[in-house]
């Protein structure tokens, strides 16, 4: 794909995610839980982390339970696709793979799974939450609720979070049928980044997955529009956010997340 096309996609993507938040159809905002100093890296850096898979806390993340009727015929047709590129290419094939029997059905399974565990990891990942006031992800990723919420406005600009979808939480693998359609396949292969286990249901996460994107990706400061200190939040640290959200020439607003008085519930004051 050249970066012409790559360009068109983004923008399609752009303008759907535009059109389903304006429509109501997913939230404009979305929240990443920090500790003070990796928010005050987010803000300095002007970016946000795509992790690759393998860096994900989950070790079930990305494991699609593969299904084929005729394994050892795929794997023929990549031996064949192989030599035909080949020999595109200008290269003499003759003898390659010849001396090499197409493994077992079993064995093609594996080394077919190990391909599409590959196709995976060279996808980039973003992952936060609707969910403002989730009592464990302050305890979990906020630094025992003395850190902070990261508000972030999508409309601003959509092209940095999409595509973008919910996590979907099941008990069982997602299948993928390796003998469907290119099409099928593609989008198939695809959804394997939002599967979670149902025991994270409780987060409410939705992911941003971009191919070949690893690393930082730069934003604009309007997208950060609001910063949740935490209940515990050292008053020190607090300022220190504060004056520096303001050198660095953020226009934030701050609010406190606050316990209820008479429920296990947090209140954004």
């Amino acid at each position: 794909m050249t970066k012409s096309d790559q360009d068109v996609i983004d923008n399609r993507l752009a303008k759907d995610l535009t059109e389903k938040i304006q429509n109501k159809a997913i939230p404009r905002y979305i929240y990443k839980y920090r500790s003070v100093d990796e928010c005050l890296k987010i803000l300095k850096e002007q970016a946000l982390y795509f992790a690759k898979p393998d860096e994900l806390r989950d070790p079930f993340e990305l494991r699609p339970l593969l299904k084929s009727k005729n394994p050892q015929g795929l794997m023929l047709e990549g031996v064949k696709g192989i030599k035909d590129m080949l020999t595109r290419m200008g290269f003499s094939i003759e003898g390659i793979f010849d001396d090499q029997p197409i493994p077992s059905p079993k064995e093609c399974m594996r080394i077919l799974g190990n391909y599409q565990y590959e196709i995976l990891q060279n996808m980039g990942i973003f992952c936060a939450t609707i969910d403002p006031t989730n009592i464990l992800m302050w305890s979990y990723y906020a630094n025992d609720h003395k850190g902070v919420c990261i508000k972030l406005d999508m409309f601003v600009q959509p092209d940095v979070f999409c595509p973008f979808n919910p996590c979907i939480y099941s008990d069982l693998y997602p299948v993928l049928d390796l003998n469907s359609s290119t099409e099928e396949y593609g989008e198939a292969s695809y959804k394997m980044h939002n599967y979670k286990a149902k025991d994270w249901f409780y987060e409410r996460e939705v992911r941003v997955v971009k191919s070949h994107v690893h690393g930082l990706f730069p934003i604009n400061k309007t997208v950060v529009v609001e910063i949740i200190f935490g209940m515990r939040i050292d008053p020190q640290d607090e300022k220190k956010f504060k004056t520096a959200a303001y050198k660095l020439g953020y226009k934030i607003k701050f609010k406190k997340a606050v316990a209820s008085d008479n429920q296990y519930k947090i209140n954004i004051v």
